[in-house]
């Protein structure tokens, strides 16, 4: 599992390099507009690294990179910070965000299910002869969880150990009378 997310973490900062790049040199790289978020899924969904996540996780971090320039030039607009920086380009793995639908969840259950590519499962096949089809986590903690919205994974450690970030729904707590 370890080497299927360090994959997945190095495909994820490699996209955000690549979209950054593009960003910095659209006028150089022949770009009639600067790119957007939209033009960058668009374009990019045949790239190595894109097809090396998940759709929608790939997609994700093309966002993550829109809303920093978004930040970026509202900053410098208003003045909010002094000097701000534009993104940056990523020197290591980065978190890999699992979306709604890239998870599979049975109420009650410790264990979750996530998609992996299928460039990823072929490489990973071919590579080191894993033949995961799907990540698999269990942690007791899924038992109270019934509706995962999101799955943050990180980029393992050199134990193997990684962390993982859950967002999730809860229903709503009756409010308790003041006393």
């Amino acid at each position: 599992e370890a080497n299927i997310l360090g994959h997945m973490n190095y495909a994820a900062y490699k996209l955000w390099n690549i979209c950054n790049y593009e960003r910095y040199n659209y006028k150089e790289l022949g770009l009639e507009e600067y790119p957007d978020w939209y033009y960058q899924k668009s374009h990019h969904r045949s790239d190595m690294w894109f097809k090396a996540l998940p759709s929608q996780t790939a997609q994700e971090v093309c966002k993550l990179l829109d809303k920093s320039w978004k930040s970026f030039y509202r900053l410098k607009k208003t003045g909010g910070v002094e000097n701000p920086n534009p993104p940056g380009y990523k020197q290591k793995g980065i978190a890999v965000t699992y979306m709604q639908n890239g998870i599979v969840h049975e109420a009650g259950t410790e264990t979750v299910r996530l998609t992996l590519s299928r460039q990823l499962k072929e490489y990973m096949k071919s590579a080191y002869h894993i033949h995961e089809t799907y990540l698999y986590l269990k942690n007791r903690i899924f038992k109270s969880m019934d509706r995962i919205k999101q799955i943050h994974l990180y980029t393992p450690e050199e134990d193997g150990k990684c962390t993982v970030a859950v967002v999730y729904e809860i229903e709503d707590a009756e409010l308790l009378p003041e006393n």
